[in-house]
């Protein structure tokens, strides 16, 4: 208690870290002495180590390892009490509760060992964590080493392994330490188990010296308990009884029962008075508020903890140690200040020499501080405030940072440009943006669709009458950011277009290079190009000719610029091989800049081409050879003549890749004959093993215009017919033990990750036909990938169309090249083309198709009807007739739904009797082998399918023909009674006034006259049939643009109630944020009364520290602690 007091860190305000210091070296050392078991075994070791410096040796014959040694024990090297052999995954160390920092049972739980006793030799054992294998059971990871005859030190680690030599050891008791055990190797004699500062477990042999440790002792685990700390006890007591929230008095703290069994079985005394607890808490006032006149304690929060231990912290590396052990949690809990504080300290990456630790603990503490600044910052922070964390954590972790800091810095960055956003489009900032500002702002990564209208107004204003020399920065920054700042461009574009007129051309050169990046206003970029390009910078101008050849841009401006390109043949020369290299892409694409520039680019692109890098070269070749015009000048053959001289001795700085890319732009080059040779034998002799499929086909396709005997292309085919017959090979393999199904998926699988495909293969068989005739090897192992070697299927029927006329087009009528299995082939193919067979139940539908159908119409006439008037005749057929036709349609659609039901029936029958005589042959051939059953269930399955799918086009095309009838009978009904009602104006009348009406003859007329009658109601009824039908439609577009009026009403209104909603809960924010101003306010007013209470309760317990010191001088009573 004196030497707290005395060495109390307010004592020795300038000398606070070594007060500290002091403090810990006395808190351990009470935390040993007044412990009993610790001081026990403390003292043991201090004797143990006096006797061995006086060359006193124990007699240790009589001592039995396997009766002495605990069954679980945990290893402690003798001199070293608070060390404890532990296990972190399947490496050894040595460490001390300080090493590890982490808790009580996390840290003995992978302390704790055992020994499996061997039978061969006395005391013959392997050492090995209990956690991977109980007592008494064989197995798990056991302490293995590497000795050699001539290697005398070897690192322990974890191992299943069981050899004698490198896992067994024999236990010794020492004899020097009492209690105490080695390990001695087994076949190694001489060698010892040995702790050696700071961490390291090894086996040494021959002379130790002084600093290692062969000797530990075998501390019981049931004895683990003692070694628990009284913080380790009184922490949670107080967590449990609300002191991380409020104080807890000492006399609730006494009745805990954990801490009554600490006091009565570890340190086995009575529970400390006031007065210790004082000094114990005082010891410790980082982690602890003790209120010493109330008698009362609380522990502080943890991330008060941590910034008091990083507002004591001297060096950065002390500030890295105290964030890498805390919790993510506490970190993001440190006041803004304090974090902006570490961003400062820990601005820099650790130094180049700096130890493993501090580099590790320095990484960690930077990507915890990137975590926490964004959520310290969605608390009040004004505008300009987090601009300057912004501007801190762009330079945060220096210019080269580790890549996990640079991924982390990149996501803070984002995170905080939101906020940014957020304050532009929620708060008024107007006022604190001005132009430099608006110039950093432009350069973040803002939410420019939340922030880009109000930012756009304000920028607009603050450029009102600048010149472009100051718009085109702040465009050119904009523009990085497209698409999500396309409306803030689109202004900004805007508003330099209508400054382009007095500006200088290289000011204007570099705001239409902006303008073709970002695809703004290009409509007046070639004719303000052509103003200016003579006097503006020929880089840039360069640029924009490119970006508007990229763009496909024509026109008589963009004609005239490239004209002037292709006109400054030396300027070109002094280009970099990017800027031509570009030039080259856009002649691809725009045909005024390959049939103006290309030339003078390719003669440039010669002169400078050693120069050039493998990558770039290879993309000049190839874009060259795809221009759209302007091949044929003396700048492009300069230049393939270059090409083959410079690129020979330079193929093996050539990836894969590039060399495809020059063969196929050379392939027709004859001036690049011998690089083409050169190429193709280097891909042919040292590339093939490492090319894809898809790219050995480009490479095939370009090796063509050498010659199927070339060697070069030879061995391609060689390649492909090997790797062509290792694929049947394995599927023929994998059909005959998973079934064709699984073959199918899985060469699905390859074919996405880049495996020719069929129609891949008849490409190339296109391709090889007319060069390669006579190489049968390939052509032998290509029949095999399309027939398929022995069960295997082939992929001839994964052919499509295009597949099928590429192979028409290689093999016309079954010329082409002749080889073994052509014909195989081709009988595939034909094969493949055939439609698939008819589904069952297509005889049922022939035959319906082929009988005749019903006929329901009455054709018949009444043998009186000859005798009749022709008037009469003519309209008691036309009635009977109209009426037969109506009877008909309504019979006819009636029949036609019965007909079809009863085919529907008939097949559905014969579907089941399929099905069933299927299962029936399936019960039959169950023993005959899983693959067999496993084809047949596949070919049952698709039988079903096929049957499923005729049922439901048969019903379909019944429904449409039973409409299609209906349809028909009542036009001609139709057709007829209007003929019958027009002969009856026609006729009708002279004929009754021709002859007088006969008393014989009426009833005949009646019947005439009923038959006209039920015709012309008819007639009625169609009418009104279809006066409905137009009704009905007329109900049905009321209805539906009621329908459309009501939605678009419906749309307006949720419009409305969402905009209403927006508003509110923009009021709602603009609400809580002057809430959270108020709550802030508030809580600042409570921080500094609580921080004026600290610091007078503070003061008084100095003044009571002061009166007691000289209490205790005046009356002598100092207590020493033991040392």
């Amino acid at each position: 208690r004196r030497l707290v007091l005395q060495w109390h860190p307010d004592k020795h305000p300038e000398r606070r870290e070594a007060a500290e210091e002091k403090i810990r070296e006395i808190n351990d050392a009470y935390e040993t002495l007044g412990n009993p078991f610790k001081r026990s075994q403390y003292d043991q070791q201090i004797l143990a180590l006096e006797r061995k410096a006086r060359g006193f040796r124990l007699d240790t014959t009589s001592i039995k390892p396997r009766m002495s040694i605990p069954k679980e024990f945990m290893l402690s090297p003798m001199g070293h009490p608070d060390k404890f052999v532990r296990t972190v995954g399947n490496s050894v160390f040595v460490q001390s509760r300080a090493d590890a920092k982490m808790e009580f049972y996390d840290f003995f739980k992978d302390a704790k060992f055992s020994l499996w006793w061997l039978p061969e030799v006395n005391n013959m054992c392997r050492l090995r964590p209990t956690s991977t294998a109980g007592v008494g059971q064989d197995g798990g990871m056991n302490f293995t080493f590497m000795l050699h005859r001539t290697i005398n030190v070897s690192e322990v680690v974890l191992s299943p392994g069981t050899m004698p030599e490198s896992a067994n050891v024999i236990a010794v008791a020492s004899p020097v330490f009492s209690g105490a055990f080695r390990f001695e190797a087994a076949h190694f004699p001489g060698h010892y188990l040995a702790y050696k500062p700071p961490t390291h477990l090894r086996i040494v042999g021959g002379i130790v010296d002084e600093i290692t440790t062969i000797d530990f002792l075998l501390v019981d685990y049931t004895k683990m308990f003692n070694y628990i700390t009284a913080e380790e006890v009184l922490a949670p007591a107080v967590t449990g009884l609300g002191g991380d929230r409020n104080y807890v008095s000492l006399n609730a703290l006494r009745m805990d029962a954990n801490v009554v069994l600490y006091f009565q079985n570890v340190l086995r005394k009575a529970i400390w008075a006031d007065d210790d607890f004082e000094t114990f808490f005082e010891s410790r006032s980082g982690e602890w508020d003790y209120d010493a006149e109330r008698g009362r304690v609380r522990l502080r929060s943890k991330h008060a903890q941590l910034e008091s231990s990083i507002r004591r912290a001297r060096y950065p590396s002390d500030i890295a140690a105290a964030i890498s052990a805390a919790d993510d949690y506490d970190v993001c809990l440190l006041r803004l200040e304090t974090l902006e504080g570490v961003l400062s300290a820990l601005g820099q990456p650790p130094p180049p020499m700096a130890d493993v630790t501090m580099v590790v603990n320095t990484l960690d503490a930077q990507k915890k501080i990137l975590v926490a600044i964004p959520k310290a910052c969605e608390k009040k922070v004004s505008f300009r405030h987090l601009l300057s964390i912004c501007a801190k954590v762009e330079v945060f972790g220096g210019e080269q940072p580790d890549q996990k800091v640079a991924e982390r810095r990149t996501e803070t960055g984002k995170e905080l440009g939101d906020l940014v956003s957020d304050k532009i489009r929620y708060d008024d900032v107007s006022e604190d943006i001005t132009l430099s500002v608006l110039s950093t702002l432009c350069h973040k990564p803002l939410d420019w669709r939340a922030c880009g209208e109000k930012l756009a107004k304000i920028a607009l204003r603050l450029l009102e009458g600048r010149p472009l020399d100051t718009v085109a920065p702040l465009l050119r920054a904009v523009v990085k950011a497209l698409p999500s700042s396309q409306p803030f461009a689109e202004r900004l574009a805007e508003l330099a277009r209508s400054l382009l007129g007095g500006a200088e051309p290289a000011a204007v050169a570099e705001t239409l290079d902006c303008m073709v990046v970002g695809g703004l206003c290009l409509e007046c970029v070639p004719a303000s190009l052509v103003r200016v390009m003579k006097s503006a910078p020929f880089p840039v101008v360069v640029a924009v000719v490119a970006g508007l050849g990229e763009l496909g841009t024509e026109g008589d401006d963009v004609r005239t610029c490239s004209s002037f390109l292709g006109e400054s043949r030396s300027a070109l020369e002094g280009l970099p091989p990017a800027m031509l290299l570009r030039l080259c892409v856009a002649a691809t694409k725009s045909v005024i800049v390959a049939e103006l520039a290309l030339d003078a680019v390719a003669a440039a692109a010669a002169i400078t081409l050693p120069a050039w890098t493998a990558d770039d070269a290879s993309k000049l070749l190839l874009a060259v050879a795809k221009a759209k015009k302007g091949t044929g000048g003396v700048g492009v053959a300069n230049l393939y003549e270059r090409a083959s001289e410079v690129l020979r001795t330079k193929l093996s700085e050539f990836s894969s890749v590039q060399l495809i890319k020059v063969v196929l732009a050379i392939g027709q080059v004859s001036a690049c004959r011998p690089l083409l040779e050169s190429v193709a034998m280097e891909a042919a002799c040292n590339r093939l093993s490492d090319l894809p499929s898809a790219q050995l086909l480009l490479l095939t396709q370009g090796l063509l215009p050498l010659g199927g005997e070339h060697p070069a292309l030879v061995r391609v085919l060689d390649h492909l017919a090997s790797g062509f017959d290792n694929v049947s090979r394995a599927e023929m393999l994998l059909t005959e033990s998973m079934g064709v199904e699984m073959v199918r998926q899985r060469r699905g699988e390859l074919e996405a990750k880049g495996q020719l495909s069929a129609d891949h293969l008849a490409k190339l068989a296109q391709m090889l036909a007319p060069v390669v005739p006579n190489h049968s090897s390939f052509w032998k192992a290509l029949v095999e990938r399309f027939t398929g070697q022995g069960e295997g299927e082939g992929v001839a029927g994964a052919l499509g169309a295009s597949g099928k006329a590429t192979l028409d087009t290689a093999f016309p009528r079954g010329a082409g090249p002749d080889f073994p299995g052509k014909a195989k082939l081709l009988e595939a193919v034909k094969e493949a083309r055939r439609p698939p067979k008819p589904k069952d139940g297509g005889k049922d539908r022939g035959q319906d198709r082929g009988q005749e159908r019903p006929r329901s119409r009455d054709r018949q006439r009444g043998s009186g009807a000859a005798a009749e008037p022709a008037v009469s005749r003519r309209i008691s057929e036309s009635a009977a007739g109209h009426a037969s036709r109506a009877r008909g349609a309504r019979e006819g659609r009636a029949s036609s739904g019965s007909e079809s039901r009863q085919r529907r029936r008939r097949r559905d029958a014969g579907s089941d009797r399929d099905r069933e005589k299927g299962r029936n042959r399936d019960r039959g051939r169950s023993g005959s082998g899983s693959r067999s059953r496993h084809r047949e269930r596949q070919g049952s399955g698709e039988r079903e399918r096929r049957e499923e799918n005729g049922r439901r086009k048969d019903r379909d095309r019944a429904k449409s023909r039973s409409k299609s009838r209906s349809r028909s009978r009542a036009k001609e009904g139709k057709k007829s009674s209007k003929a019958d009602q027009a002969d009856k104006r026609k006729h009708g009348g002279d004929d009754e006034r021709q002859r007088p009406e006969a008393e014989d003859d009426r009833p005949k007329r009646r019947s005439s006259e009923d038959g006209g009658k039920k015709a012309r109601e008819e007639e009625e009824r169609l009418k009104r049939e279809a006066e409905e039908e137009q009704e009905r439609r007329r109900l049905q577009r009321e209805r539906r643009t009621k329908l459309n009026e009501e939605a678009k009403k419906r749309e307006e209104e949720e419009s409305k109630e969402r905009e209403a909603e927006e508003q509110e809960r923009r009021r709602l924010l603009r609400e809580r944020r002057a809430k959270l101003k108020l709550d802030e306010k508030a809580l600042e007013e409570k921080r500094k009364q609580e921080a004026e209470a600290e610091a007078e309760k503070r003061r008084q317990q100095r003044e009571r520290r002061k009166g007691r010191l000289a209490g205790e001088a005046t009356a002598g009573a100092v207590v020493e602690l033991d040392d």
